[in-house]
């Protein structure tokens, strides 16, 4: 007679430290009867939700949200091994990844101020900026050599040297940024100087800036504007307080010279040194005329001083 294979049917509820519920079925049979098991998972995965982050730049808060991340459930289905007389369940493994929400990075912009100064010419120095330099030191009287050339040798450096010692400046036969503006604003003011002259005869006008009439500061503001030094409407006395005080040894053309005509030494006059003890100004007698500083009985007296201003 056979005997029928009793076969019975266990359930056994797992819950595990996350939430999630492992419901496993398992057979049991006979030990001698060869028996198939059969695990079956039923996974639940939470929800995982990310907060809000906040960013704050510079007093205003702004909040950004961040769509809830949730987490990825990967299951793995049980093996099921069939051997005889025992029947080994392996139970489905859950793993949950929670998303991450990075904070945003913030990003400094950094600002670089370049200055740019001009090249240093010195003896061995060759190129364009040589061959300006002896062009100007030449118009100047300074650089004395037949023919300009495109090197620095020793007859510029002392052409150099020599402008250097009369416009007070460190005298070492180099031309750096002070010693190349000192040249070029000498330059320009070489010029100014020679068109004033063409204003010779143009009547005074107190108050006057243009060519139907000028007053003595006036003329100084009219010259160097047009030159394009650009320069406030200043009285002489104001002019006076302007720029770099310099003596009368070592007062060079374009330098403003100061009277007190009213003789109480207090500034009421201006105008441009012209060189060889000679200044050109707008005066209320004669307009802009041409007049001696040096050895003259009226201006000698009634000089005040000189400044360059630029």
């Amino acid at each position: 007679m056979k005997k029928k294979a009793a076969v019975i049917l266990s359930a056994s509820i797992l819950i595990s430290a996350n939430g999630m519920v492992t419901e496993t079925f398992a057979a049991t049979a006979d030990p001698a009867v060869t028996t198939m098991a059969a695990t079956s998972t039923t996974t639940t995965s939470p929800t995982t939700t990310t907060e809000p982050a906040t960013s704050t730049t510079s007093g205003t808060t702004t909040t950004s949200t961040t769509a809830p991340t949730t987490g990825t459930t990967t299951p793995t289905t049980g093996t099921t091994t069939t051997t005889t007389g025992t029947t080994a369940p392996t139970t489905g493994t859950t793993t949950t990844t929670t998303g991450t929400t990075t904070a945003p990075t913030s990003t400094t912009s950094t600002t670089t101020t370049t200055t740019t100064t001009s090249t240093l010419l010195k003896v061995g120095s060759t190129g364009d900026a040589v061959m300006k330099l002896q062009t100007d030191l030449k118009q100047l009287g300074y650089f004395t050599y037949p023919t300009i050339t495109n090197y620095y040798g020793t007859v510029t450096r002392d052409a150099v040297m020599a402008f250097q010692l009369d416009y007070g400046l460190a005298a070492d036969g180099m031309a750096g940024t002070m010693t190349q503006t000192a040249i070029a604003r000498a330059v320009l003011k070489q010029s100014l100087l020679a068109d004033s002259k063409s204003y010779i005869g143009v009547p005074y006008l107190w108050g006057g800036t243009t060519t139907a009439g000028f007053d003595c500061s006036g003329f100084v503001y009219f010259m160097f504007n047009k030159f394009g030094v650009t320069m406030p409407r200043y009285t002489s006395a104001s002019l006076y307080t302007q720029g770099t005080s310099v003596s009368k040894t070592m007062l060079r053309p374009g330098d403003l010279v100061f009277f007190s005509i009213a003789g109480n030494g207090k500034v009421d006059h201006v105008g441009f040194y012209l060189g060889n003890g000679e200044f050109i100004s707008a005066l209320s007698s004669k307009g802009i005329y041409i007049q001696k500083m040096e050895n003259n009985s009226y201006w000698t007296p009634r000089y005040l001083g000189a400044r360059r201003v630029y």
